[in-house]
């Protein structure tokens, strides 16, 4: 479905830390809210976490600290505009 989701590239001192990508996993509903991350540049990409089966819209990614990224998203039981919700993912949760 035609939804915005977001790609965040983490800064990790001394370190590498994939490239991330939110969105819904469902290929043609807004369902299933997930971070996939790539380890080669975004050639390929991984599911790294699935954050929930309910239906999921709009997302945006934000780096918090060196360990962690911050997920904005919307969701709900009932449909995608339910609530926004926001996510604390440390990013040794995504290996």
């Amino acid at each position: 479905p035609v939804v915005q989701g977001s790609v965040l590239q983490p800064v990790v001192p001394g370190g590498a830390a994939p490239l991330l990508y939110s969105g819904p996993t469902h290929p043609a509903r807004r369902l299933a809210m997930a971070l996939r991350a790539s380890d080669d540049g975004g050639r390929t990409w991984r599911e790294a976490l699935r954050l929930s089966p309910d239906p999921a819209g709009y997302s945006d990614l934000v780096q918090l600290d060196p360990a962690t990224v911050g997920l904005l998203y919307e969701t709900g039981p009932s449909g995608s505009h339910d609530t926004i919700t926001f996510a604390r993912i440390p990013l040794a949760s995504l290996r």
